[in-house]
């Protein structure tokens, strides 16, 4: 089986490191529960999720991704055209994480 859990943050250790001051080192978590993958937030700042239907702020809860979009870990980006962020889309029955 594959991996359960990817982890996000400023931390070296995280799997997916940012580089945002104003992130979080443990900012958040996409785990695969089931068939659907989770965005699960582990800061006190909050997550940003953009998608096609717009943008979400996840505190300190969990959300399930849609299909593709964009992750942020900084409120900074909320409303922006472009947002630097982690990209995601399926992949393959996986998710790709850019």
């Amino acid at each position: 089986s594959g991996r359960q859990m990817v982890t996000i943050g400023r931390d070296e250790g995280r799997d997916i490191q940012v580089y945002d001051q104003t992130s979080s080192r443990e900012h958040a978590r996409i785990e695969f529960r089931g068939d659907q993958f989770v965005l699960v937030d582990c800061s006190c700042k909050g997550t940003l999720l953009r998608d096609v239907s717009g943008e979400r702020l996840v505190l300190g809860g969990e959300i399930t991704l849609p299909r593709s979009g964009i992750i942020c870990c900084s409120r900074a980006h909320f409303g922006q055209e472009y947002p630097e962020g982690i990209q995601f889309k399926p992949f393959d029955n996986d998710i790709m994480l850019d």
